[in-house]
């Protein structure tokens, strides 16, 4: 398809700005006419005059200008030239998706569906964030995601959103679970694999700041060095009940079961880790976002040939990574259901935030062994002839349970 007929096509949403809604063109190349990676278009109301506001995306900031209608034409079709991959345009109109792939073949799709919703002009929209945007902080100040004025730096804003729908995962769990567990006057939580520990203090934070529940936190890593920098913002708060300490995942012991053990993004294995011990320590609550998963790819790349079966899927590298990470937190899942915990795996982020964003949720009230599950989890080991890591870990705690009639 020919760039003016494209540009035509979506010029016929574009034109009428008192039907827009929003517009989303994203996955530009930069170029040395174009540093934008990413363009949104809104209309808003300023002043009582309506205006069509586009905000410009690069690496490490936003910059919004807001257009009267003189001007929005001229913006708006310079807009469609830079060199987009994708475009979603929604309007009073319908809606349409622009996909560009790698060979460079566009696809559109209408949805001429008349959007009946109405426009939300505010100028700052606000979400009801824990967190709250402009709205400053002094420990998203001290770990360096906030400037002292309340606003979130650029390049902390996927970072920012990521803790935000964490916290949000763990304030519905936690309310929840009061209801069925019996919990300590004061918490105890461990964040394994803590890393940078923006999610050890936003935990600490909303559980003493914001719930108003009394927490102990200990962040553990095998980083010293990194753990060694928290001291400092430890300091700079006055926190009293958060510690970290420098130790392999495997071989922590806590000074008493925890009602609440995290792990945001451990990597690989380190995540089994994390679960392992949480099912030992009794722990009543667990929130675990897996990152890579090796180790079952690897059984996976082992077995092709006696996965004659799904050979369409294990041949391609791109599909059978995904396959990979599937049947991995598949498996980690089935093992906490087993193990007592009800469970289940759920998206705390947009994609766009980060492409590892699911959160895997646990809360232990149930019986465990329940022999729907442990059929389940045999036949999904039968049919890809693999042992997760987690279930190497656990041993005779958890063989115990598979070998129930």
């Amino acid at each position: 398809m020919q760039k003016e007929t494209l540009a035509s096509q979506i010029w016929k949403y574009l034109e009428n700005e008192d039907a827009l809604l929003r517009v989303v063109f994203s996955g530009i190349k930069t170029n040395d006419n174009n540093n934008w990676i990413k363009v949104t278009l809104r209309p808003v109301m300023i002043k009582g005059e309506k205006l069509i506001q586009f905000s410009y995306y690069d690496k490490r900031k936003c910059i919004v200008k807001n257009y009267t209608d003189k001007e929005y034409n001229k913006q708006a079709k310079e807009l469609l030239e830079l060199p987009f991959k994708s475009a979603l345009i929604e309007s009073m109109k319908g809606n349409i998706k622009i996909l560009t792939n790698k060979k460079g073949e566009i696809s559109i799709h209408e949805d001429k569906k008349l959007n009946r919703q109405d426009i939300n002009l505010d100028h700052n929209i606000s979400k009801k964030y824990i967190l709250p945007e402009n709205t400053p902080s002094i420990f998203l100040e001290a770990v360096g995601i906030m400037t002292k004025d309340g606003r979130v730096k650029s390049h902390k804003q996927n970072k920012f959103k990521q803790l935000n729908g964490f916290l949000k995962i763990i304030d519905e769990t936690f309310g929840k679970a009061q209801k069925n567990l019996n919990f300590n006057n004061e918490l105890l939580a461990i964040d394994c694999g803590c890393g940078n520990a923006y999610l050890t203090f936003a935990t600490y934070n909303y559980f003493n700041n914001i719930n108003r529940k009394p927490l102990e936190l200990i962040g553990i890593d095998i980083n010293k060095d990194l753990l060694e920098g928290h001291k400092d913002e430890i300091k700079k708060l006055n926190w009293k009940k958060l510690s970290f300490e420098a130790t392999k995942i495997i071989e922590y012991n806590p000074p008493r079961s925890p009602d609440l053990v995290l792990s945001l993004h451990a990597c690989d294995t380190a995540t089994d880790d994390a679960l392992f011990k949480a099912i030992n320590w009794d722990s009543k609550m667990v929130f675990a976002s897996p990152c890579c998963h090796h180790n079952l790819q690897v059984q996976l790349d082992d077995k092709k040939e006696l996965l004659n079966e799904y050979a369409p899927i294990l041949r391609h590298g791109a599909l059978s990574e995904r396959l990979g990470d599937l049947l991995t937190d598949a498996f980690r899942v089935l093992i906490l259901r087993i193990m007592g915990y009800q469970t289940d795996i759920i998206e705390f982020v947009a994609s766009e935030n980060t492409n590892r964003n699911l959160i895997i949720r646990a809360i232990k009230y149930l019986e465990p062994g329940d022999k729907k599950f442990v059929n389940e989890y045999k036949t999904l080991k039968k049919n890809w002839q693999v042992t997760p890591y987690l279930e190497k870990l656990l041993g005779e705690k958890f063989q115990k349970y598979l070998i129930i009639e």
